[in-house]
Protein backbone atom coordinates (compact mmCIF):
# COMPACT_ATOMS: atom_id res chain seq x y z
CA UNK A 1 0.00 0.00 0.00
CA UNK A 2 2.85 2.97 1.09
CA UNK A 3 3.94 2.37 -2.55
CA UNK A 4 1.01 1.90 -4.74
CA UNK A 5 1.21 4.70 -7.15
CA UNK A 6 -2.50 5.70 -7.66
CA UNK A 7 -2.71 6.46 -3.45
CA UNK A 8 0.31 8.31 -3.85
CA UNK A 9 -1.56 10.52 -6.79
CA UNK A 10 -4.51 10.91 -4.72
CA UNK A 11 -2.76 12.07 -1.53
CA UNK A 12 -0.71 14.83 -3.15
CA UNK A 13 -3.89 16.32 -4.94
CA UNK A 14 -5.82 16.00 -1.64
CA UNK A 15 -2.94 17.22 0.47
CA UNK A 16 -2.57 20.32 -2.65
CA UNK A 17 -6.40 21.29 -2.35
CA UNK A 18 -5.70 22.52 1.08
CA UNK A 19 -2.08 23.92 0.84
CA UNK A 20 -2.46 25.58 -2.62
CA UNK A 21 0.46 25.68 -5.13
CA UNK A 22 3.68 24.70 -3.81
CA UNK A 23 4.56 21.55 -3.01
CA UNK A 24 6.39 22.01 0.50
CA UNK A 25 3.88 24.66 1.08
CA UNK A 26 1.68 23.85 4.78
CA UNK A 27 -1.67 22.91 4.80
CA UNK A 28 -3.60 25.10 7.10
CA UNK A 29 -3.14 25.02 10.59
CA UNK A 30 -5.13 22.69 12.73
CA UNK A 31 -5.67 20.04 10.30
CA UNK A 32 -6.99 16.46 10.67
CA UNK A 33 -5.04 13.73 9.22
CA UNK A 34 -6.64 10.71 8.34
CA UNK A 35 -4.65 7.73 7.18
CA UNK A 36 -4.83 4.94 5.19
CA UNK A 37 -5.73 2.48 7.95
CA UNK A 38 -8.50 4.57 8.90
CA UNK A 39 -7.17 6.37 12.75
CA UNK A 40 -6.60 10.41 12.26
CA UNK A 41 -4.29 13.13 14.12
CA UNK A 42 -4.58 16.14 14.74
CA UNK A 43 -1.33 18.57 13.77
CA UNK A 44 -0.90 22.16 12.90
CA UNK A 45 -0.08 21.53 9.49
CA UNK A 46 0.97 18.86 6.78
CA UNK A 47 3.89 19.15 4.39
CA UNK A 48 4.01 17.22 0.89
CA UNK A 49 7.74 16.25 0.21
CA UNK A 50 8.39 13.99 -2.81
CA UNK A 51 6.70 10.85 -1.52
CA UNK A 52 7.19 11.85 2.16
CA UNK A 53 4.63 13.52 3.97
CA UNK A 54 5.65 15.92 7.26
CA UNK A 55 3.14 16.21 9.84
CA UNK A 56 3.78 19.36 12.07
CA UNK A 57 2.26 18.80 15.80
CA UNK A 58 4.11 22.84 16.34
CA UNK A 59 6.87 23.51 18.45
CA UNK A 60 9.59 21.84 16.17
CA UNK A 61 7.60 18.25 16.53
CA UNK A 62 7.69 16.76 13.25
CA UNK A 63 6.73 12.62 12.10
CA UNK A 64 7.70 12.18 8.74
CA UNK A 65 5.27 9.56 6.97
CA UNK A 66 5.03 7.87 3.53
CA UNK A 67 2.91 10.02 1.87
CA UNK A 68 0.82 7.27 0.55
CA UNK A 69 -0.23 6.36 3.84
CA UNK A 70 -2.31 9.20 4.29
CA UNK A 71 -5.82 9.20 2.57
CA UNK A 72 -6.86 12.88 3.47
CA UNK A 73 -6.32 15.96 5.16
CA UNK A 74 -8.75 17.96 6.25
CA UNK A 75 -9.49 21.24 8.53
CA UNK A 76 -10.80 20.63 11.52
CA UNK A 77 -13.40 23.09 10.93
CA UNK A 78 -14.45 20.95 8.34
CA UNK A 79 -17.79 18.88 8.61
CA UNK A 80 -17.63 15.18 9.27
CA UNK A 81 -19.00 12.43 7.53
CA UNK A 82 -21.95 11.02 9.07
CA UNK A 83 -20.02 8.04 11.34
CA UNK A 84 -16.28 9.57 10.98
CA UNK A 85 -18.26 12.36 14.40
CA UNK A 86 -15.11 13.11 16.47
CA UNK A 87 -16.92 13.93 19.25
CA UNK A 88 -17.00 11.04 22.02
CA UNK A 89 -18.02 10.14 25.62
CA UNK A 90 -16.83 7.25 28.32
CA UNK A 91 -19.21 3.98 27.59
CA UNK A 92 -22.04 4.47 30.01
CA UNK A 93 -21.00 1.90 32.67
CA UNK A 94 -18.28 4.04 33.24
CA UNK A 95 -19.80 7.38 33.52
CA UNK A 96 -19.76 7.68 36.83
CA UNK A 97 -16.53 8.49 36.70
CA UNK A 98 -16.65 10.44 33.62
CA UNK A 99 -15.87 13.85 33.99
CA UNK A 100 -12.46 13.76 35.63
CA UNK A 101 -11.37 11.02 33.09
CA UNK A 102 -12.69 12.58 29.93
CA UNK A 103 -10.86 15.60 31.11
CA UNK A 104 -8.10 14.18 31.26
CA UNK A 105 -8.37 12.08 27.87
CA UNK A 106 -8.95 15.64 26.36
CA UNK A 107 -5.53 16.66 28.04
CA UNK A 108 -3.59 13.96 26.53
CA UNK A 109 -5.06 14.15 23.59
CA UNK A 110 -4.80 18.15 22.50
CA UNK A 111 -0.77 17.61 23.94
CA UNK A 112 -0.36 14.54 21.79
CA UNK A 113 -2.73 15.28 18.48
CA UNK A 114 -3.93 12.28 19.07
CA UNK A 115 -7.81 11.57 19.03
CA UNK A 116 -9.33 11.48 22.19
CA UNK A 117 -11.17 8.18 21.13
CA UNK A 118 -8.14 6.22 20.11
CA UNK A 119 -7.02 7.32 23.78
CA UNK A 120 -10.06 6.19 25.12
CA UNK A 121 -9.83 3.33 23.42
CA UNK A 122 -6.98 1.64 24.42
CA UNK A 123 -7.27 2.55 28.34
CA UNK A 124 -10.53 0.45 27.97
CA UNK A 125 -9.11 -2.37 26.27
CA UNK A 126 -6.34 -2.30 28.49
CA UNK A 127 -7.90 -1.23 32.30
CA UNK A 128 -11.80 -1.17 31.87
CA UNK A 129 -11.23 2.30 32.88
CA UNK A 130 -10.13 0.83 36.70
CA UNK A 131 -7.05 3.51 37.66
CA UNK A 132 -5.62 0.89 40.31
CA UNK A 133 -5.50 -1.68 37.84
CA UNK A 134 -2.35 -3.96 37.74
CA UNK A 135 -1.84 -6.85 36.05
CA UNK A 136 -0.10 -10.25 36.86
CA UNK A 137 3.19 -8.64 35.09
CA UNK A 138 2.94 -5.64 37.27
CA UNK A 139 1.56 -3.24 34.25
CA UNK A 140 -0.18 -0.53 36.47
CA UNK A 141 -3.15 1.97 35.83
CA UNK A 142 -5.38 3.16 33.44
CA UNK A 143 -2.74 3.00 30.29
CA UNK A 144 -0.69 -0.42 31.98
CA UNK A 145 2.42 1.05 31.98
CA UNK A 146 4.81 -1.24 33.20
CA UNK A 147 7.84 -0.03 36.25
CA UNK A 148 10.65 0.38 33.72
CA UNK A 149 8.48 1.76 31.09
CA UNK A 150 7.04 4.28 33.79
CA UNK A 151 10.94 5.10 34.62
CA UNK A 152 11.50 6.31 30.67
CA UNK A 153 7.83 8.57 30.36
CA UNK A 154 8.88 10.06 34.20
CA UNK A 155 5.77 8.68 34.96
CA UNK A 156 5.94 8.72 39.11
CA UNK A 157 2.33 7.46 40.29
CA UNK A 158 1.08 4.94 37.95
CA UNK A 159 -2.13 5.44 39.79
CA UNK A 160 -2.60 8.92 38.99
CA UNK A 161 -5.00 8.80 36.42
CA UNK A 162 -4.25 11.70 34.85
CA UNK A 163 -0.60 11.44 34.76
CA UNK A 164 -1.33 7.76 33.82
CA UNK A 165 -3.17 8.90 30.55
CA UNK A 166 -0.84 11.46 29.52
CA UNK A 167 2.23 9.03 29.74
CA UNK A 168 0.37 6.38 28.12
CA UNK A 169 -0.70 8.70 25.12
CA UNK A 170 2.84 9.80 24.82
CA UNK A 171 4.43 6.17 24.19
CA UNK A 172 1.53 5.86 21.88
CA UNK A 173 2.32 8.49 19.93
CA UNK A 174 6.28 7.54 19.58
CA UNK A 175 4.99 4.37 18.73
CA UNK A 176 2.77 5.74 15.90
CA UNK A 177 5.62 7.86 14.69
CA UNK A 178 7.88 4.68 14.65
CA UNK A 179 5.90 2.55 12.46
CA UNK A 180 5.16 5.33 9.87
CA UNK A 181 1.74 5.90 11.11
CA UNK A 182 0.85 1.94 11.15
CA UNK A 183 -1.48 2.27 14.00
CA UNK A 184 -2.09 -1.68 14.38
CA UNK A 185 1.78 -2.16 14.65
CA UNK A 186 2.17 0.84 17.39
CA UNK A 187 -1.11 -0.90 18.76
CA UNK A 188 1.34 -3.91 18.49
CA UNK A 189 4.27 -2.74 20.41
CA UNK A 190 2.05 -1.15 23.07
CA UNK A 191 1.09 -4.75 24.12
CA UNK A 192 3.97 -7.04 23.21
CA UNK A 193 6.71 -4.52 22.93
CA UNK A 194 8.67 -2.86 20.15
CA UNK A 195 11.20 -5.89 20.34
CA UNK A 196 8.17 -8.39 19.40
CA UNK A 197 7.49 -6.39 16.14
CA UNK A 198 10.80 -6.10 14.96
CA UNK A 199 11.97 -9.78 15.85
CA UNK A 200 8.62 -11.16 13.87
CA UNK A 201 8.62 -8.34 11.06
CA UNK A 202 5.14 -7.11 11.78
CA UNK A 203 2.04 -7.87 14.23
CA UNK A 204 3.62 -10.58 16.65
CA UNK A 205 1.78 -13.84 15.93
CA UNK A 206 0.06 -13.92 19.62
CA UNK A 207 -3.59 -14.54 19.96
CA UNK A 208 -3.44 -12.17 23.08
CA UNK A 209 -1.58 -9.10 20.69
CA UNK A 210 -3.63 -10.15 18.14
CA UNK A 211 -6.84 -9.50 19.79
CA UNK A 212 -5.51 -6.50 21.43
CA UNK A 213 -4.85 -4.95 18.02
CA UNK A 214 -8.23 -5.96 17.28
CA UNK A 215 -10.53 -4.98 20.50
CA UNK A 216 -8.68 -1.38 20.27
CA UNK A 217 -9.74 -0.94 16.78
CA UNK A 218 -13.54 -1.77 17.28
CA UNK A 219 -13.60 0.27 20.83
CA UNK A 220 -11.91 3.12 19.11
CA UNK A 221 -14.32 2.95 16.14
CA UNK A 222 -17.50 3.15 18.67
CA UNK A 223 -16.50 5.69 20.30
CA UNK A 224 -15.32 7.97 17.06
CA UNK A 225 -18.92 7.44 15.67
CA UNK A 226 -20.49 7.88 19.23
CA UNK A 227 -22.82 11.14 20.02
CA UNK A 228 -21.72 13.61 22.61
Amino acid sequence: MPNDPARAGAVAAGLLLLIGTGATAPAQADVRVIFASHHTLRAEAVRFEGEQAVVDFGGGNEMRVPAASIAEVRSLDEPQEPGADTRWRLPGDHRAAGGDLEAAIARAADATGLEPALIAAVVEVESAFDPFAVSPKGAAGLMQIMPETARTLALDDPFDAAANIAAGARLLKRLIERYDGDLDLALAAYNAGEGAVARYGGIPPFPETRNYVRLVRSHYERLLGSDA
